[in-house]
């Protein structure tokens, strides 16, 4: 059994616990699951120097990081964009990431999180 491999790029704890959450779900339904996660964007830029983001299957890419820097510069340009799942709050962040070739945009809802899980791991479907 493959093991399905996802970056995700998000600063927020409430939004974190939503995402792993729907991942734990997700993996009874298709297997094993990797993550690695960043909330400030040097850190991911050391770690992915090293690495190759075509690794990863999935990648959820917020926009703002906790160290107020964009987290787009990382991913966006660098790997296939039909990889990438948006998840700003912010519309404009998330027609941004499309202007540049992602087609996948979950729109995070602070006020209705488990929506949001809901809609992230129907798109990780999709995408695989």
């Amino acid at each position: 059994m493959r093991i399905m491999r996802i970056l995700i790029l998000e600063d927020n704890l409430k939004a974190l616990n939503a995402i792993f959450h729907g991942l734990k779900e997700l993996e009874v339904e298709i297997g094993r699951i990797k993550t690695v996660c960043f909330s400030e964007v040097k850190l991911a830029q050391l770690f992915l120097g090293e690495v190759d983001l075509e690794k990863f299957d999935v990648i959820l890419l917020d926009k703002l990081s906790g160290d107020g820097k964009d987290f787009h510069e990382v991913v966006l340009g660098k790997v296939d964009p039909e990889k990438i799942i948006a998840i700003s709050n912010t519309l404009a962040y998330n027609q941004e990431a499309m202007d540049k070739g992602v087609l996948q945009v979950v729109r995070k809802d602070y006020l209705d999180l488990n929506q949001f899980k809901a809609k992230i791991k129907k798109e990780i479907i999709n995408i695989l």
